[in-house]
């Protein structure tokens, strides 16, 4: 079995490749993430909301079911 270290990727030039593609980043997938990030923020943020709004209710049927 053969292990592969960092230092072997290093000397065929694929770890300095790969790591200059990510720190540089496409414009096109960096707005993506960050759309993706903000989308999935806001609804978290509405996920709660609506929780928060609908509590009563739960606290409500939760006694009906209770009788």
């Amino acid at each position: 079995m053969t292990y592969f270290t960092l230092s072997d990727f290093t000397a065929i030039g694929l770890h300095s490749f790969r790591t200059s593609l990510l720190s540089r980043g496409e414009p096109a997938m960096r707005s993506m993430g960050l759309l993706s990030t903000a989308l999935l923020g806001a609804t978290a943020i509405a996920a709660a909301i609506v929780l928060v709004v609908s509590m009563p209710d739960i606290q409500r049927y939760l006694r009906m079911r209770k009788m």
